[in-house]
């Protein structure tokens, strides 16, 4: 009977063993299982983070950032917490960057050329705005440069204008000139015939 008890009991102790272990294993296995599935989802909320600040979507690639940041691999164990942090730094960088570049189109395009361009010059190359910048910079100065070359053509047709309207004015006083030279010298020439008659006929 003795043997049958601590034959009952060591089976008892390894059901007891193997049932811990069991558990054991299994909530291991949950762990690792809900530790990939978290981090997928991390890795998903900061793919998609990133689409969304590609696409300008500064507010809902921040939601998502939030998500990821909120995710408990992130608090306990600051898995990707540089990635996500970094990409706030990107975030934060792309808004000013959107508003220096909106100011200086709106700016622009608003007439104030100068303005526009001097505000566009002042994103930097590293930026998700530096080409669109350098670009409407282009049409700016593009536009500056039709509007110097208006200005120079149109303060030639008034050179062109004045100095036709002198050309015509000397003209005018020159014929005027003429006309009266012309009628002295009649006069004089019709004097002096008739004086040259009256002393012929004193004579």
């Amino acid at each position: 009977m003795e043997d049958q008890n601590v034959e009952k009991r060591t089976l008892q102790r390894n059901l007891l063993i193997f049932s811990f272990i069991g558990v054991l294993v299994i909530g291991l296995l949950g762990g690792i299982v809900f530790s990939i599935v978290e981090y997928r989802g991390i890795t998903s909320d900061l793919s998609w983070s990133q689409e969304l600040s590609d696409t300008e979507d500064y507010l809902g690639a921040s939601e998502s950032l939030d998500r990821a940041q909120g995710r408990w691999l992130v608090n306990l164990f600051d898995v990707r917490k540089p990635s996500i942090e970094d990409l706030f730094n990107e975030i934060e960088t792309r808004i000013k960057d959107q508003k220096f570049y909106q100011a200086g189109l709106d700016i622009g395009n608003e007439g104030d050329w100068e303005i526009g361009m001097t505000l566009l010059s002042e994103i930097q190359s590293n930026s998700f705005y530096y080409q669109r910048a350098q670009t409407t910079v282009e049409q700016f100065r593009g536009k500056v440069l039709a509007q110097e070359l208006e200005t120079e053509r149109t303060n030639r047709r008034f050179v062109e204008d004045e100095v036709k309207r002198q050309i015509l004015t000397l003209n005018l006083v020159r014929n005027a000139l003429e006309s009266e030279t012309t009628a002295r010298l009649t006069a004089e020439s019709a004097t002096q015939t008739e004086r040259l008659a009256k002393e012929e006929i004193q004579r």
